[in-house]
C-alpha cells in the first residue's frame, strides 16, 4: 500500500450548544439520524423497570425531547426507510417507527440477535454483530427470517447503487450480500476492522484497521474486551483501484465521514483519554478535546456536532452535552 500521510496536528475549540439529562448511567447508544436533524438515545442502565425504558428523539439543535417510544431494551442501530420512517433494532426485534413522532408502524419479534449494524434493500433487512458468526436476513413484508453464516461483521454499509457491503471484523475482508438470495461475494481482501464508514463519494470504504473486540474463555462463559485503539486508517475501493493508508496522529477506534473530512475518536472507554481527531482532505489534522470527564459518544460531521456524556454523581442519570466544533 502507498500514500502514507503524517501531517501536523492543530488544536481547535468548540462551543456547548445544549445539555439534556437522560435516565441511566450507561448503555444509551446515542445515534444521529442520517439527515442530522435529531439525536436518538435510549434510556440506559439503572434501577428503572424494563417497561419504563424509553427511546427518545432529541432535536439536534436544541436538545429538546420531541418524541419517545417504549423500547424495552436499548436501540442498537437504525436505518432510514421510505416515507419518513426508520427501522430500529433492539436486542431481539426490529421495529418500524415514524422518524418524527416515534409512532410504531410494525414490529418483527425474535428477528435479530443483538444487531449492532444493518442495511435494508428490496424490503429485506440485513443485520449483523461484531462477535456473532451469522448474518440475519429479515423479510419486512412476510416476516420470514433467514440466517447466513459468514463471520462477525463490524459494519453493514448500505449503498444506493449496489448490494450492502459486509465489513469483516476479526476475519477482515469486504464482501457484498444479495439480500434476496443471501448470496455473499467477496469484493476484496482487507485487514480486520474495528470501525468502518462509506466514503463521501460512495466509491470506497474507510476502515479503522484493528480488532474491535477480543474474546477469551473464562470459567462459566466468555469475556469480551474492547480492542486496543490504533493509528492506522485505510481506504479501500469498492471497484478497481489500490487501497490507501493514512497514519493518524493519535490512537482511535471509531470513524465517521463528513464533507472532505474523516472524524475519529478513541471511543468512550472508562479511563481512556478523550479527543476528536479530524482529518482534512488536504492532508491536515485537527484535534478537539472535550471538557474534563466528558466522554465522546456520537458525532455528526455534516453538522459539525459532537455529543458527550458525563454521569450525574448524585442521581441515576447521565448528562448529554452537544458541542459545535471549530467555534
Amino acid at each position: 500500500m502507498t500514500d502514507v500521510f503524517r501531517p501536523p496536528l492543530i488544536e481547535i475549540g468548540g462551543t456547548s450548544v445544549w445539555t439534556q439529562e437522560v435516565h441511566g448511567v450507561g448503555g444509551h447508544n446515542p445515534l444521529f439520524d442520517p439527515a442530522g436533524a435529531a439525536l436518538y438515545v435510549s434510556d440506559g442502565w439503572g434501577n428503572r423497570p424494563v417497561p419504563a425504558l424509553r427511546f427518545r428523539r432529541l432535536d439536534a439543535t436544541t436538545g429538546a425531547e420531541t418524541a419517545k417510544w417504549p423500547c424495552g431494551s436499548s436501540v442498537r442501530c437504525l436505518v432510514e426507510l421510505d416515507g419518513g420512517d426508520m427501522l430500529v433494532a433492539t436486542d431481539q426485534r426490529l421495529v418500524r417507527l415514524a422518524a418524527l413522532t416515534l409512532t410504531e408502524r410494525a414490529r418483527w419479534n425474535r428477528s435479530v440477535r443483538h444487531a449492532t449494524t444493518m442495511a435494508v434493500q428490496g424490503g429485506i433487512a440485513v443485520a449483523g454483530n461484531p462477535v456473532m458468526p451469522t448474518i440475519g436476513l429479515v423479510d419486512l413484508v412476510t416476516g420470514a427470517v433467514r440466517r447466513k453464516r459468514h463471520g462477525p461483521v463490524i459494519a453493514i454499509i448500505q449503498r444506493r447503487d449496489g448490494d450492502p457491503v459486509l465489513v469483516g471484523g476479526s476475519p477482515g475482508g469486504l464482501a457484498a450480500i444479495d439480500p434476496a438470495t443471501g448470496t455473499i461475494r467477496k469484493i476484496r481482501s482487507a485487514p480486520p476492522a474495528m470501525a468502518a464508514a462509506l466514503a463521501e463519494d460512495r466509491q470506497g470504504v474507510w476502515l479503522v484497521a484493528g480488532i474491535r473486540m477480543t474474546i477469551s474463555e473464562r470459567p462459566g462463559g466468555v469475556s469480551l474486551r474492547p480492542g486496543d485503539a490504533v493509528t492506522r486508517v485505510e481506504w479501500h475501493p469498492l471497484g478497481d483501484g489500490q487501497p490507501r493508508v493514512v497514519e493518524v496522529p493519535l490512537p482511535v477506534r471509531t470513524i465517521a465521514v463528513g464533507p472532505g473530512s474523516i472524524w475519529l475518536t478513541p471511543a468512550p472507554i472508562p479511563g481512556s483519554s478523550q479527543y476528536l481527531v479530524i482529518g482534512e482532505a488536504g492532508g491536515g489534522w485537527r484535534i478537539w478535546r472535550p471538557p474534563d470527564r466528558e466522554a465522546i459518544e456520537a458525532v455528526a460531521p455534516t453538522l459539525g456536532l459532537v455529543v458527550t456524556t458525563v454521569r450525574r454523581q448524585t442521581a441515576d442519570r447521565t448528562v448529554f452535552t452537544c458541542h459545535r466544533i471549530g467555534e
